[in-house]
């Protein structure tokens, strides 16, 4: 991807996971401030897929292959 097709897909992206909606904000604050996540798991995910989608990737294919990296750090 370019960086401004880049910039484009990440826009779109946080737009559909941290959707604005402002009589949930204050529950939002709550949340956070009790360490839990702003978005759903379920929008994440599926954002996500739609990305890896959109830029003709398998989502469904695993990022990490290796389970035994060289580097520990």
């Amino acid at each position: 991807m370019t960086i401004e097709e880049s910039i484009t897909a990440y826009q779109a992206f946080s737009e559909k996971v941290f959707k604005k909606q402002s009589n949930i904000y204050p529950v939002k604050a709550i949340k956070a401030a009790a360490g839990r996540p702003w978005c759903d798991a379920n929008v994440l995910e599926a954002a996500i897929r739609d990305l890896l989608v959109n830029i003709n990737m398998d989502a469904d294919k695993m990022f990490r292959e290796d389970f035994d990296p060289e580097c520990k750090v």
